[in-house]
C-alpha cells in the first residue's frame, strides 16, 4: 500500500503553459488556478482584481494554517529548491521573500522552462498536446502526452491513410519520450462495434451523423489499444457520459484484441464506481481508476467521489490525475492519512 492513495505518474501541465514566458514574480511559479481556488475558499474573495503581490500576501497569511496541505508542500519546496529560501512564509516574512525571489528570478531564470528544468530534473511531468506541438518541447523537462481526440480531426479519406497517420503520430510521440495518451469519450458516445468497411464510408463523408462519429471513436480506440500494447504505453480514458457505453466497448475490445494498461476516469462519482467494478475483475493488463479535478470542482464533490469508490475497493487502486497540473494540485492529497487511519490501513 502506498503512503498516499494517489499516484502522480500522470501529472499533466495545462496545454496553454508558455515555456518561454519570462517570470516576473513568485506567484507566476505557482499554479494560478489552484492558488485562486485556495484563496477563494479561505478568504471568500474573488482574486481577479487583486495584484500578484496582494495574492501573495494572502497566501503568506494562510501558510501557517495549511499544515499537511499539498499546496504548502509545493510552496515550501519551490522556495527552498528554486530560491534557496528556508525561512517559513508568513505575514512577517512576506515582503522580504517577495523581493528576494524577484531578484533571483531576474538573475537565474529567464523563462518558465529554465525554472522547471531546475526544479524537476529527470522527474518529467507531461504536457497534453498534439503532433504540431512536439517541436517546442525539445530541450524542456516536459514529456508529451498524446491528446488522442485530435486523431479524430483527420483529413484522411481511407482507413489505410488514417491508420498510417495514427501509427506515425504515436511513433513520433514515443521518439519524444511519451509513454501515455489521453482520450476523452464524449457524453454523446453510444457503443458501436469497430468496423473497417463502414469506417471508410464515414471518413469519406464531410458531414457525419452521430452514428458515424461513434463508429470513428470506436475504431480510433481499437487502434490506440493496439498501439499502446505494442509500445507498453498507458492509455488514460476519460468517460464524460454514461460509462455503460464505454464499458461495452472495453469488454468488446478485451475479448477481441486484449487490453493495454489503462487508467479509467469518469465525470461522476457513481460512474467512477462502475469503472471500479470492472477494474476489480481479473485482467491481463494493469487497470486503475482516475479522478480528474475538473470533474469535481469542490472539496465536497471530490471527497464524495473518493469515499464512494473507496468504500469497496482498496485505496491503492485509486489514482488521481487531472488535465491540470495534478502533480502540484491543491486537492491532490486531500486528507489521505486521516481517512486511511479510519479505514484501518
Amino acid at each position: 500500500m502506498n503512503e498516499y492513495p494517489f499516484l502522480y505518474d500522470f501529472g499533466v501541465l495545462p496545454g496553454t503553459f508558455d515555456l518561454q514566458k519570462p517570470l516576473s514574480n513568485i506567484t507566476e511559479c505557482l499554479q494560478g488556478e489552484d492558488l485562486d481556488r485556495l484563496l477563494r475558499i479561505s478568504f471568500g474573495k474573488q482574486t481577479e482584481s487583486l495584484s500578484a503581490y496582494e495574492r501573495f500576501r494572502l497566501l503568506a497569511r494562510l501558510m501557517p494554517e495549511l499544515e499537511l496541505h499539498p499546496f504548502k508542500d509545493w510552496t515550501v519546496y519551490l522556495l527552498k529548491q528554486a530560491f534557496g529560501i528556508e525561512e517559513p512564509l508568513t505575514a512577517e516574512s512576506c515582503d522580504w521573500i517577495w523581493k528576494e525571489s524577484a531578484r533571483i528570478l531576474s538573475a537565474d531564470y529567464p523563462d518558465a522552462a529554465s525554472l522547471l528544468t531546475h526544479l524537476l530534473g529527470s522527474n518529467r511531468p507531461g504536457l497534453l498536446c498534439g503532433r504540431e506541438d512536439l517541436q517546442r518541447l525539445q530541450g524542456t523537462p516536459l514529456s508529451p502526452i498524446l491528446d488522442g481526440n485530435r486523431l479524430l480531426l483527420t483529413a484522411a479519406h481511407t482507413w489505410n491513410e488514417w491508420e498510417r497517420e495514427m501509427v506515425d503520430t504515436v511513433s513520433e510521440f514515443q521518439s519524444f519520450g511519451s509513454r501515455s495518451m489521453l482520450f476523452r469519450i464524449p457524453q454523446s458516445y453510444r457503443f458501436l462495434r469497430p468496423d473497417r468497411y463502414h469506417t471508410e464510408e464515414s471518413l469519406a463523408n464531410k458531414v457525419r451523423s452521430d452514428e458515424e462519429k461513434n463508429l470513428l471513436i470506436s475504431q480510433c480506440l481499437r487502434q490506440l489499444f493496439l498501439l499502446c500494447k505494442e509500445s507498453s504505453s498507458v492509455l488514460i480514458l476519460h468517460a464524460e457520459g454514461d460509462t455503460r457505453e464505454s464499458l461495452a466497448l472495453l469488454r468488446f475490445l478485451e475479448r477481441s484484441i486484449g487490453l493495454p494498461n489503462l487508467v479509467l476516469a469518469a465525470a461522476k462519482a457513481q460512474e467512477l464506481c462502475a469503472f471500479a467494478d470492472y477494474i476489480a475483475e481479473p485482467h491481463d493488463a494493469v487497470l486503475r481508476c482516475g479522478i480528474f479535478l475538473s470533474d469535481y470542482p469542490s472539496e465536497g464533490e471530490l471527497w464524495d467521489a473518493i469515499t464512494r469508490a473507496s468504500a469497496r475497493y482498496p485505496f491503492g487502486y485509486l489514482q488521481f490525475i487531472s488535465a491540470d497540473d495534478l502533480r502540484f494540485s491543491a486537492l491532490s492529497r486531500m486528507r489521505p492519512k486521516s481517512l486511511m487511519k479510519s479505514k484501518g490501513k
